[in-house]
């Protein structure tokens, strides 16, 4: 059987299992799968199962639905692993073993301040993994847009730090201290390495 897990922005992802033939996706409480995303359109796309898989639809929605980041002009036949996105909805497409477990294998990493995973890679049934994992590295490497979000990230991280650090601070100088106990306080704050 297959499903999605839906990343949706401030909300926690979650599982929707496809077991039915035809699902529609949109903002819509029509839709079969709702997406609470102001980018999508009522009815925005179309899920069909046609003989083992399903294939994606695009219903002419105004911003259009994404496949693995390529905008879905035609019928798409969806593998286990392709990420939909919509709007700022991603939604991730995986086939259950008959053993209950994942046909995907998979290493995630996130950005703490993200719902959805920043990188996956693994492979699919039938794929070897050095096809997966050299292209996938080598672009990880390169990628000049990852370098500067990474360095980003450190330089957010260390301003919440100080950040936090002044908060208490402030907090100290709030207390119900005589003057002379909050000035000498102060003076220690300020001389402190």
């Amino acid at each position: 059987m297959y499903y999605l897990i839906i990343y949706s922005p401030g909300l926690p992802p979650r599982t929707v299992w496809l077991n039915q033939g035809k699902q529609t996706i949109g903002r819509s409480s029509r839709a079969d799968i709702n997406i609470n995303d102001s980018f999508a359109s009522r009815i925005h796309a179309v899920l069909e199962l046609r003989g083992d898989n399903y294939l994606l639809t695009d219903l002419g929605s105004q911003n259009g639905t994404y496949h693995n980041e390529t905008r879905v002009t035609r019928e798409i036949n969806l593998m286990p692993g392709d990420r939909i996105r919509i709007g700022e909805t991603e939604l991730h497409y995986y086939k259950e073993s008959p053993e209950g477990n994942s046909t995907k294998t998979s290493v995630i990493f996130h950005n703490q301040n993200s719902q959805s995973p920043e990188i996956t890679l693994g492979p699919e049934p039938g794929t070897r993994m050095s096809r997966v994992l050299v292209p996938s590295v080598s672009q990880l490497l390169s990628d000049k847009q990852l370098q500067r979000k990474a360095a980003k990230d450190f330089v957010d991280h260390a301003q919440q730090r100080d950040l936090l650090a002044l908060v208490s601070k402030v907090g100290l100088m709030l207390s119900d201290w005589s003057i002379d106990h909050l000035l000498e306080n102060i003076l220690d704050i300020v001389f402190e390495n």
